[in-house]
């Protein structure tokens, strides 16, 4: 029904806008079949939104898009050409999990759901057990001590540059730990509080939910808070965690959730404007126009606005209307442009470079520091000024990079790869960790870091950290426990 009334309005060929058409419907469908997978589940989720929900309201709405596309004109072939690669990507998507079905169906008919498996096996960290109410307060104490620490030093907020340069690794880790540490740990810990038997689940559950919203409005991210809260949600509305969280406890919980996402994207809103307005103003003083609202890579993404010259060190009350009304533009647009895919895939489509292998290879190993000199801010003309202060860029997304290869056959093949990265990774954690949490949470923020991708290089570092951290958390959580027994039966004794 929404696709019909489009086919005759579309300005290329039928082929490929039902094929583009088809391919997305199917790969979304895939999401929905048990057992699920996770990251299959977010990625699927962000390039249906990212390129199929945009494609389609922009084709309904009339509107342009809101991040720079290069040398798309709208042309019937750089059309057909853009959704013939986006179809390819999902046929990519298609394929794995079609597999993975078909492998569980034939061969796994007999294995556990994924919360049941060898879940008598699994060992409790003595350690928490008896030091569990300090483990919480010094968790609570390093959030809120290290997200005030933030405010000062900007070790990770959306566009600005960092402030305060420590001793390396410090500056590393508090990034880290502020984009996906802290998340982790969290996971962690409600998984812990899960299998300790604690009638109070919801309690934690909420304070991970805080966690998220503190992170959030201390990194000017309005996407954080959500990527640190759905795992949740889609964890505890399975029928094992009925008893858990019944139907008040669920609307308890969804109440609580929308108040901290108002705060969230209220707070943040209202931070970003004055702060990037100031920082874009006083780096660039003879800039009289156009200060982009900023987007930077694997983290959040924007909308660009207008605004006239005003003196620096204004606060929001200051600001003339222009950017009041930008604010509210930005709200508007974020549920829909917000996510990274569409632009991407026709700058990359249209462009007169010399694509191929030799020109995806030098998109592998760009350096980051490149900033808005990097390959693809070339490509799609980006308006973004290099700045001392901030770091604004437009996203191509990984199916954009893929396609620096100038094959759709790089694209399918580079896709089905990805998918094999994440549930290799899901794998892991179910067979030496069996945390459903972490798996929901390290699901969405792999799914994120490949729809958002910019630099490649900064997507490997950030599964090089997550396998690393997966690592420090399997010694934890099981070879500290080699003397469980010694240490329960001296327990007892005391």
């Amino acid at each position: 029904m929404i696709t019909i009334p489009l086919v005759n309005k579309y300005p290329g060929t039928a082929v490929p806008f039902l094929l583009f058409d088809l391919s997305f419907l199917g790969m979304f469908l895939l999401v929905f079949p048990r057992p699920r997978i996770y990251s299959y589940t977010f990625f699927a989720s962000f390039l249906f939104l990212g390129f199929w929900v945009k494609f389609m309201f922009h084709s309904y709405s009339g509107q342009s898009f809101i991040e720079p596309v290069g040398l798309f004109t709208g042309l019937p072939q750089q059309w057909d050409k853009g959704l013939y690669i986006s179809a390819a990507a999902a046929m990519g998507l298609i394929v794995f999990r079609s597999l993975h079905l078909v492998y569980v169906r034939l061969y796994k008919r007999d294995k556990p759901h994924i919360l049941n498996a060898n879940q008598s096996l699994l060992k409790l960290p003595i350690w928490y057990i008896r030091y569990r109410n300090m483990i919480w307060s010094i968790t609570l104490l390093c959030i809120v001590g290290l997200n005030l620490a933030n405010v000062w030093g900007a070790y990770y907020q959306v566009g600005i540059n960092t402030k305060v340069f420590l001793l390396f690794p410090f500056n590393l880790l508090a990034a880290w730990f502020i984009n996906v540490g802290f998340g982790i740990w969290m996971s962690c810990l409600i998984f812990w509080e899960y299998h300790n038997k604690n009638k109070s689940l919801l309690i934690v559950v909420i304070a991970a939910f805080l966690e998220g919203v503190i992170s959030s409005i201390t990194a000017l991210s309005r996407s954080m808070y959500l990527f640190r809260t759905i795992p949740y949600f889609i964890v505890i509305t399975e029928k094992e965690f009925k008893a858990h969280f019944n139907i008040r406890k669920l609307a308890l919980l969804g109440v609580i959730f929308c108040c901290l996402f108002a705060l969230s994207l209220v707070s943040v809103s209202l931070l970003r404007l004055p702060l990037y307005y100031n920082l874009s103003m006083s780096s660039n003083p003879k800039i009289e126009t156009a200060v982009p609202t900023p987007v930077v890579p694997q983290t959040d993404a924007s909308t660009a606005v207008s605004t006239p010259v005003v003196p620096e060190a204004v606060t929001f009350k200051e600001l003339p209307s222009g950017v009041k009304e930008a604010a509210k533009y930005e709200l508007q647009n974020l549920f829909i442009n917000r996510w990274i895919g569409m632009e991407g895939i026709l700058a990359v489509a249209s462009s007169r470079e010399s694509l191929g292998v030799s020109y995806l290879m030098n998109a592998l190993t760009e350096d980051p520091r490149t900033g808005v000199n990097s390959l693809y801010q070339r490509l799609s003309k980006s308006l973004y000024l290099e700045s001392s202060k901030t770091t604004f860029m437009t996203i191509p997304g990984v199916v954009a990079i893929l396609y620096y290869s100038g094959s759709i056959w790089y694209v399918f093949s580079g896709m089905l790869l990805v998918c094999v990265l994440m549930f290799v990774t899901e794998l892991f954690c179910f067979y030496y960790l069996k945390n459903i949490f972490l798996i929901s949470f390290i699901g969405l923020s792999m799914a994120n870091v490949l729809c958002q991708m910019n630099f490649p290089y900064l997507g490997l570092t950030f599964f090089i950290e997550l396998w690393a951290a997966l690592v420090v958390i399997w010694i934890l959580q099981n070879k500290l426990n080699i003397n469980r027994n010694m240490a329960a039966s001296r327990q007892e004794n005391l």
